[in-house]
């Protein structure tokens, strides 16, 4: 069958036409309660460019009968660290906010003295917990085909936070060129509403509960052997 120019422009605009890159917004939710919601709200409009996050399975080599061809094995899921760059406003609100949200997790100012603390109330050199510096960021690329948005594809990154402020680059010959700020995000997973979630049913409920209630496998075990034997540790009892 030959290529015809007429039939692949027609299967592109059965499918709504090509999705455009520029139509994208990125929200922040569930922040820190240190960071101002006005400024975080703002950081929507500021945002230049993301990118939506990849996903990817670590795997060992297997041979299934010690000899032979070599087959890939899953074992792990890999979420890779998203981007975003922002636009600098000439208030320092953005780069502010991001500093702020980074001394949520960690007191690195030693200049300041021994017994002072951040807006988190963590003094110098100590991490907060991961609770209070998780956040929530929704990636959503959309089409306004007809003037109706419609989400093509939306990622949610889930307990997410800043890991590196980049380099912010000044130069005296780049006067009609704007700042941007570079942040790195990292997270435990992403979800995605446009995409397969897959089913909920009595047994995965009863799994994620009991996983939910138990610190871990080893826990567990540790204090089922303690409870057989007779001896219980304070933390048992």
């Amino acid at each position: 069958m030959a290529f015809n120019v007429n039939d692949m422009l027609s299967k592109i605009n059965t499918r709504g036409g090509l999705a455009k890159a520029s139509r994208f917004a990125v929200f922040f939710r569930n922040v820190p309660s240190t960071l101002d919601k006005n400024s975080i709200e703002d950081l929507t409009f500021f945002c230049e460019s993301a990118s939506i996050p990849g996903i990817a399975y670590q795997t060992d080599d297997i041979r299934a009968t010690g000899y032979g061809n070599v087959e890939k094995r899953p074992y792990a899921t890999i979420y890779q660290d998203v981007t975003l760059n922002f636009f600098c406003d000439s208030d320092g609100i953005v780069v502010k906010t991001m500093h702020t949200w980074l001394q949520s997790i960690f007191n690195f100012n030693d200049k300041s003295a021994p017994d002072s603390v951040t807006a988190a109330g963590l003094i110098n050199n100590t991490f907060g917990y991961p609770k209070d510096y998780f956040g929530t960021v929704e990636i959503i690329q959309y089409t306004d085909q007809k003037k109706k948005f419609k989400d093509i594809f939306s990622v949610t990154l889930e307990e997410a936070y800043p890991i590196n402020i980049g380099e912010i680059q000044v130069d005296w010959n780049s006067q009609d060129t704007l700042t941007k700020i570079p942040v790195t995000f990292t997270y435990t997973y992403w979800s995605s509403k446009t995409l397969d979630e897959g089913t909920i049913d009595f047994n995965s409920i009863t799994r994620a509960n009991s996983l939910a209630t138990n610190q871990s496998r080893i826990d567990n075990s540790l204090a089922s052997v303690r409870e057989a034997s007779g001896i219980l540790s304070p933390l048992d009892k």
